[in-house]
């Protein structure tokens, strides 16, 4: 039992469809396997780290990041509800400078997102119910270290007109401020 593993345009970011089976008592769904992320990046990731969060309707969360040498991989699912998912590369020298990769992540198609370090991340809530979204990482979280970009400033359709954004969020500086990139 192992998830579908596809390369998205980002080097080292991958859409996962994981491994899942139903029956009559209900379903069950296999998220992490060390063994799955070595094969695919090479490297032994080890998650440091697990948090969720529960948003309502409408709410935009991110981008966010942590800066070198707390930066990481983050494993991303959304366990329920649905969500746009959004991946920016800001890595210095990766070719992709920039960049962006949507997806939708939603607790009825158990897909999530493995994203490299040097990437920020963000979301917003699609449809009317609440989204429950489940973040593993490499780090252990530093508050002096921790970024991000404003939603805004980033070359997004974004599916929402007048999103619920934190005072926090709303602060952070635009994608013009970092330049060509982050150096890992």
């Amino acid at each position: 039992m192992s998830p579908a593993f596809r390369p998205t345009p980002l080097r080292g970011c991958y859409e996962l469809d994981c491994a899942f089976s139903a029956d009559e008592r209900g379903t069950f769904t296999k998220i992490h396997h060390a063994g799955w992320f070595r094969e695919v990046t090479g490297e032994d990731l080890v998650f440091k780290e697990s948090f969720y969060s529960r948003s309502k309707a409408a709410v935009l969360r991110g981008l966010h990041l942590q800066l070198p040498p707390a930066h990481y991989w983050k494993l991303v699912h959304c366990l329920e509800g649905e969500i746009f998912d959004v991946i920016l590369d800001l890595r210095a020298g990766a070719g992709t400078f920039g960049r962006v990769h949507t997806l939708a992540l939603s607790g009825e198609n158990r897909r999530a997102v493995l994203i490299p370090p040097g990437c920020a991340h963000g979301f917003c809530v699609v449809g009317p119910r609440p989204s429950l979204v489940l973040y593993q990482v490499t780090s252990v979280h530093s508050p002096e270290l921790d970024t991000g970009v404003l939603w805004s400033s980033v070359p997004v359709e974004w599916p929402l007109a007048r999103p619920v954004v934190s005072a926090r969020d709303q602060a952070l500086p635009p994608l013009e401020s970092y330049g060509s990139g982050i150096g890992l």
